[in-house]
């Protein structure tokens, strides 16, 4: 199973996401915003991380993407967006592994995960 970081504002997706795929095997970390999120990304070495794009701290979650998939980190990004428009045509969109626009369902974000770190 992946490790995992997961960055959102809301602390009730974070504890939501932390135990699904916990129960999944995944080992999973937790910031609740970019700059937090940025420290942890060196330490952890995560896998996969998904992310909001709007988050406190380091002006957006475009800094926490190119940060994710610096040659150190190299994760795998799954971006989760309430507007989209927010990366699409920037060199960020690029970086990314999957956009999913909000709300997303829980079987939508535990299949990206499972195909982006190989346990699909």
């Amino acid at each position: 199973m992946a490790r995992m970081l997961i960055v959102d504002d809301n602390q009730d997706l974070l504890k939501l996401w932390t135990k699904v795929f916990g129960a999944l095997g995944h080992q999973v970390a937790t910031a609740c915003d970019a700059l937090e999120a940025a420290r942890l990304l060196t330490s952890l070495c995560p896998e996969v991380v998904v992310t909001d794009l709007r988050l406190p701290n380091l002006g957006d979650g475009l800094g926490l993407v190119r940060a994710a998939v610096a040659p150190q980190v190299s994760a795998k990004v799954v971006v989760i967006a309430g507007w989209p428009e927010d990366i699409r045509g920037r060199p960020e969109e690029k970086l990314i592994s999957r956009l999913l626009v909000k709300p997303v369902q829980p079987s939508v974000l535990i299949r990206a995960v499972a195909e982006l770190s190989g346990a699909a």
